[in-house]
């Protein structure tokens, strides 16, 4: 069952993270975003291209209506997001799981003290979370004074 459950998870990981698709505007024959203006005909549905000249850099939606931009900065905020959008998902996740094994053990000891550790855990996890984005925001606005990264 464990393994199911990891393998979905793949898949629908991988799927979220793939270019939404957009429907293809007639006018430009189903060719890339940017073809009548020049831009990059080249470019797959649901892409952009910002800048010009030696500062040029594109952009994609995903699946989970994040932008990821190939400029490093961009990039880092939204692999953040990713990452701390599934992190906190797992948290929620498992705090209903060790919920629900909590309910089904029928007052077994045993059982009831794996949900309520799995349930501590899953908590104190979920602060690990959180404060890691504080800390985060302190050093990098604050301390560093980082731009764009707000």
């Amino acid at each position: 069952m464990q393994r199911f459950f990891c393998i979905l998870s793949i898949f629908a990981f991988i799927f979220l993270l793939v270019p939404a698709s957009i429907k293809a505007d007639e006018t430009n024959n189903g060719v890339g975003a940017g073809a009548k203006s020049g831009v990059n005909p080249n470019l797959p549905p649901g892409c952009a291209q910002t800048g010009s000249g030696d500062n040029i850099s594109f952009s994609c939606n995903t699946g989970l209506g994040i932008k990821i931009t190939s400029n490093p900065q961009g990039f880092t905020k939204s692999l953040f997001g990713i990452i701390l959008s599934m992190s906190g998902a797992v948290a929620i996740l498992l705090i209903i799981i060790s919920g629900y094994r909590l309910m089904m053990s029928g007052g077994n000891p045993e059982k009831v003290k794996g949900a309520k550790e799995q349930l501590t855990s899953a908590i104190v996890g979920l602060l690990f979370i959180i404060f890691s984005i504080v800390i985060l925001q302190i050093i990098g606005v604050d301390i560093l004074m980082i731009p764009g990264f707000t």
